[in-house]
């Protein structure tokens, strides 16, 4: 645990950050030759998404970034940024962390991959809608909203080399309106709406691999003490150096108290099968 070694990576967080943004990457709001949306549309516009804090357009949304002397230029609105601001384990969602996943060993016939359950965690998002006016604003949000009810599933492909594709929660935790009058009267006025969500995702441990069982025995008493040995049944895969995609069956062979050598193990021929 915790060895150089043992170094893995599958970008889960990343993925996941991804997926999300994804969710408001194709937003439109339009323009009307009247207010109130009313009239004629004059224009269409599709809402920029960036990764960002939303504090950062508090800072710039009132400074101007010279590239010449005549020239200035300012973040355009409106627009969408969204940013993963914590991570925390969700107990009631785990589950027996000795089961797992698995899949054909490509490098290996002999072995598969194998990979245990994932620790079940919640992502914390919130997403910054700034806007100029208020009815850019109430398009935007009315195109999210009535998606989360309270919550979205969005399906995610965490572990390809194992096919492992989860439909994962997005639940609107709370939405609030921003709206700052300070700053001086000739500073453009910039509107904000925050979204607060959460994503019940997931942390997965490192892919392993694991040994192809072939063969079971079990060892049968007539005592409570386990001294008396009455018998051994084995189960076997036939044949025995099948593959993880060969066809195979279980064989299945019961000895008696007669059928066991001095050491009280089967009297068996080199296939693992009675004499």
């Amino acid at each position: 645990m915790f060895k150089g070694q043992d170094r893995f990576y599958f970008a889960t967080v990343r993925k996941l950050s991804v997926a999300f943004g994804s969710l408001f990457n194709n937003i439109y709001i339009q323009r009307f030759d009247e207010p109130g949306g009313k009239g004629d549309v004059i224009r269409n516009i599709h809402v920029p998404l960036s990764y960002a804090a939303g504090a950062k357009w508090y800072t710039h949304r009132k400074q101007d970034i010279p590239a010449q002397e005549s020239v200035q230029t300012k973040v355009s609105y409106p627009r969408i940024a969204f940013e993963l601001t914590g991570i925390q384990y969700d107990p009631q969602r785990k589950t027996n962390t000795m089961n797992g996943s698995t899949a054909v060993n490509t490098q290996d016939v002999t072995t598969f991959l194998k990979q245990l359950n994932p620790a079940p965690v919640d992502y914390q998002f919130q997403v910054q809608i700034a806007i100029k006016n208020i009815d850019d604003g109430l398009q935007i949000i009315e195109q999210i909203l009535p998606y989360f009810q309270p919550s979205f599933n969005l399906n995610v492909k965490d572990i390809p080399e194992l096919q492992i594709a989860k439909d994962v929660p997005v639940i609107l935790a709370g939405i609030q309106p921003i709206d700052e009058y300070e700053g001086a009267y000739e500073q453009e006025r910039i509107l904000l709406w925050s979204l607060d969500f959460v994503v019940k995702g997931y942390m997965y441990p490192p892919i392993s691999d694991a040994a192809i069982i072939r063969k079971v025995i079990a060892n049968v008493y007539k005592d409570k003490d386990l001294t008396r040995k009455s018998g051994v049944i084995t189960v076997r895969v036939d044949p025995n150096d099948a593959g993880f995609n060969d066809d195979w069956e279980a064989k299945t062979n019961k000895f008696t108290e007669f059928e066991l050598d001095s050491n009280q193990e089967p009297i068996t021929d080199s296939n693992g099968d009675p004499l």
